[in-house]
């Protein structure tokens, strides 16, 4: 294909794309000037690694900044980007290969790359690109997927309602062990739903964990930035999922703590949905890092939140459970949620129902928030940590 030719299929291709928002490839072996000015950005390897990555408008900057070598005219850009892709070295200002490296080195496989040759990249506008993508792609463009979950989320809030419906309604400080014990029921139940809703994205992060072992393998961002990225799009509608499960529950049920002004009531019992889902969603992506398939991560998760709840103190006493499986409890999200949502609806009430159950441990909002908390960066790290070892299966 003659460069003329060329020209017209790369112009071609942009219209299609643009018109029905889909992704071309097209594979030019050197491409001529004319060509070369159509493309946007450029992703440069040398030896199985990437060498540049970032917007062609950038590469001036990159010529001046890491090869210290003024950029050629535009006619030769082609043929010299070419040539210091093949003769490309660590070390700055040097074109020229060392004799002894191989073609593909290990550390080349093992796609670390070092950080000099991230130098022509931007880390803050990679990381945006990373997430814009991402926003786009599971939430931007599945508009009705996004909307069914907030709906779930409300249907099951609404059914606990409709199931406790003004179990928690007392007036005055003096509620009975009875009434607290219906309530004690409706918080474990809550506590459980915001920690498996979550489990509806599995195949989306399976998804991603897919789509960053092909990235990850061409080194062309940090692991951190595609968790990061992921994290904070989840956060914003797991917090919104949150608020509408508060502003359904809370009423119908009757979830005010009858010695508290009612904003601190609300407040205290939404932070109370926000960190469960946060958690939750935490814990189900480590799972899906870890296993092998979707299958297994739905088995791994289910396990682990049936032990959660067998060992929260909801269900069974502390003092039933034999002793050598009590330490369980320190291990369950659902127990430290559940406090804080008995701790929020009783405090500075006559319920001794919390002594009786040992569900004082530890015993303030505040701690059992900072111990979830806690829980949620151990599980988010460890997230990064199996992200960053994913190899791409072919």
């Amino acid at each position: 294909m003659d460069s003329e030719n060329a020209v017209k299929v790369v112009r071609l291709l942009k219209r299609l794309c643009l018109r029905e928002d889909v992704a071309a490839a097209v594979v030019i072996h050197q491409p001529s000037a004319k060509v070369f000015e159509l493309f946007d950005q450029l992703i440069l390897l040398s030896k199985g690694r990437c060498i540049f990555s970032d917007q062609t408008s950038k590469i001036p900057r990159w010529y001046k900044h890491e090869l210290k070598f003024k950029m050629p005219p535009n006619h030769l850009l082609t043929d010299d980007l070419l040539e210091k892709s093949m003769n490309w070295s660590s070390t700055p200002g040097s074109t020229k290969a060392e004799k002894n490296e191989i073609l593909l080195p290990t550390k080349a496989v093992e796609s670390k790359v070092s950080s000099a040759q991230h130098k022509g990249t931007n880390t803050l506008w990679t990381f945006s690109c990373i997430f814009f993508r991402n926003l786009e792609n599971h939430y931007v463009r599945n508009l009705t997927n996004l909307a069914a979950r907030i709906f779930i989320y409300a249907l099951t809030a609404v059914l606990l309602g409709l199931m406790f419906w003004q179990a928690g309604n007392n007036k005055g400080q003096t509620v009975t062990n009875q009434d607290a014990q219906i309530l004690l029921g409706a918080g474990l139940f809550l506590a459980q739903s915001s920690i498996l809703l979550p489990f509806a994205q599995i195949s989306t992060f399976f998804f991603d964990k897919n789509v960053f072992a092909a990235e990850n393998a061409l080194g062309l961002y940090q692991p951190w930035m595609y968790a990061l990225s992921q994290f904070l799009l989840e956060a914003w509608v797991l917090i919104m999922s949150a608020g509408v499960q508060a502003s359904v529950t809370i009423p119908m049920i009757g979830l005010w703590n009858p010695t508290w002004p009612r904003a601190s009531s609300f407040l205290t019992m939404l932070s109370f949905f926000c960190i469960s889902g946060l958690v939750g969603n935490s814990i189900i992506l480590l799972i899906c890092m870890i296993s092998f398939s979707q299958d297994l991560a739905f088995l791994n998760g289910s396990t682990y939140v049936t032990l959660g709840l067998a060992a929260s103190g909801g269900f069974v006493p502390f003092y039933v459970i034999p002793s050598w499986l009590r330490w369980l409890q320190w291990t369950s999200v659902i127990k430290y949620a559940l406090q804080m949502f008995i701790q929020t609806a009783f405090s500075g009430t006559s319920v001794t129902l919390i002594e009786g159950l040992k569900l004082n441990t530890p015993g303030t909002i505040t701690l059992n928030l900072v111990i979830m908390m806690g829980m949620f960066a151990i599980f988010a790290s460890l997230s990064i940590v199996f992200l960053s070892i994913q190899k791409e299966r072919r």
